[in-house]
């Protein structure tokens, strides 16, 4: 994935100083972490005069993919009143649009909502909360509490908006603002108060 494996011998002519191989490092579109592999030496028959040291050394890889990409699914969501709750889900976006993990280690955002002329408690649930993404993940998601009352009122909206809580600077968060319009399915009932009244001709009380 991150680099191919060689198993090969190097060999040293009279006089010789030095000798070098070359290992292929593998490019790819996944963000990732720093990442290290180790290569050694073995004696292979080496004459027991010749010491060999070091004989082990590491090779960091250093990941230029990215910016990484995690934003809202939808900025605009509605719904009725009388479903209980409402799902947003946080996403990352592969920069081709298929990749399998675009971004290949474990982060989290924060979502929080905030008022708009939908008021927390009374119209819906207020949430702070961390959405986690193991590694690999490309969704992660939190119910919103709707408020079914009895009371019609017009249609009414609230806020959801992500937070970085110490992303990587090498995730960019977009969109980060979402709206959720919440539709009244409430009913009221306006009327006369009698259907039948009775007054005399001469009364000067009007009905």
């Amino acid at each position: 994935m991150d680099y191919d494996p060689l198993d090969t011998t190097l060999q040293f002519a009279e006089c010789d100083r030095m000798r070098c191989v070359n290992i292929t490092i593998n490019e790819d579109e996944t963000l990732e972490n720093i990442e290290s592999f180790f290569v050694t030496l073995e004696r292979n028959g080496l004459d027991s005069s010749i010491t060999l040291n070091p004989t082990r050394a590491e090779i960091e890889i250093r990941d230029d993919d990215g910016p990484g990409v995690v934003g809202l699914e939808q900025t605009f969501y509605t719904t009725s009143e009388g479903v209980g709750t409402v799902e947003v889900c946080a996403v990352v976006y592969s920069p081709n649009g298929s990749l399998a993990c675009p971004i290949d280690f474990a982060f989290s955002v924060e979502l929080q909502t905030r008022d708009g002329d939908a008021v927390s408690t009374m119209d819906y649930g207020s949430i702070t909360t961390t959405l986690p993404f193991g590694r690999c993940d490309t969704r992660s998601r939190v119910n919103v509490p709707i408020t079914d009352d009895e009371v019609l009122e017009d249609t009414e909206s609230f806020f959801v908006s992500l937070l970085r809580n110490g992303l990587k600077s090498t995730i960019t968060l977009v969109p980060t603002q979402g709206e959720i319009e919440i539709i009244d399915n409430d009913v009221a009932v306006i009327g006369l108060e009698r259907t039948v009244y009775s007054i005399q001709e001469g009364s000067a009380r009007g009905v």
